[in-house]
């Protein structure tokens, strides 16, 4: 779990533009213990959990999923739709798409 929340946490502070020294300071926490969270070396208490739940307006179990089998599935998906379309593109644009399937596998 330690891997997934503290990944978790990292995204959400980006997606929510917020620096680690601000959401540190909102958690009353140092900055460090929040790297060391994001990082997976340390992990918080449930209490904070919540609190960093709360923080975001998210569940707790936003927090702790694993989303990485999400995301293989979403590019799998991805690239069978690319790679089931790639015949109705002009050569030009059948070779962009075949790069971007290389990038993606």
């Amino acid at each position: 779990m330690t891997i997934y929340l503290g990944s978790n946490i990292q995204y959400l502070r980006k997606k929510f533009n917020i620096d680690q020294d601000k959401l540190a300071q909102d958690l009353k926490v140092p900055r460090s213990t929040l790297s060391c969270w994001e990082n997976g070396i340390r992990t918080p208490k449930i209490e904070t959990i919540e609190k960093i739940a709360n923080y975001f307006n998210v569940g707790m179990n936003i927090i702790t999923k694993d989303y990485s089998s999400v995301e293989i599935n979403a590019n799998s998906n991805l690239v069978n739709m690319l790679e089931d379309n790639v015949d109705k593109l002009s050569d030009d644009n059948k070779k962009k798409i075949e790069e971007i399937i290389k990038t993606i596998k």
